[in-house]
Formats: structure tokens, sequence, C-alpha cells
């Protein structure tokens, strides 16, 4: 694997399978997408989409969701 690929590693990031949801800290947005200028970022597991979640349930099965999705793939 590249090094890139180990940019975030966090202990709170979430691996089951091939599905990861990594933590990010909060994060005052000042980016180029104009639906999150001036918006705040709170710190938390970043869901597919970009949306934060604190809630580590919800982590656990969105990375259940994207495992899934791929063994999916991987059948046919």
């Amino acid at each position: 694997m590249k090094k890139e690929a180990f940019r975030f590693n966090d202990l709170r990031d979430i691996q089951i399978g091939y599905g990861r949801i990594i933590w990010a800290e909060s994060l005052d947005y000042r980016g180029r997408n104009p639906n999150y200028v001036g918006r705040n970022l709170l710190a938390g597991w970043v869901l597919p989409g970009g949306e934060r979640t604190q809630d580590k349930d919800i982590a656990e099965r969105a990375a259940m969701a994207i495992d899934d999705q791929f063994q999916r793939k991987q059948k046919y």
C-alpha cells in the first residue's frame, strides 16, 4: 500500500472487513464547496458523502454496509 493510504490513521478509525470509516478532528471549513463554506464540522466519524457523526453505532453500521457492498461485488 502507498504511504498516502495511511494519512488518516487514528485509533478511533473503524475497520470492518473492507469497510473503513475514519475519525476526523473538528474543522472550520473554508474550502471551495459552497455547501460547506463557513460551516464548522465537528469532530467525529466521516460517513460516506462527508457527513459526520459522533455515534459509534452509526459509524460501525456504515462500515458494515461498505463491507457488504464490496462482498456482493466480489461474487460476480
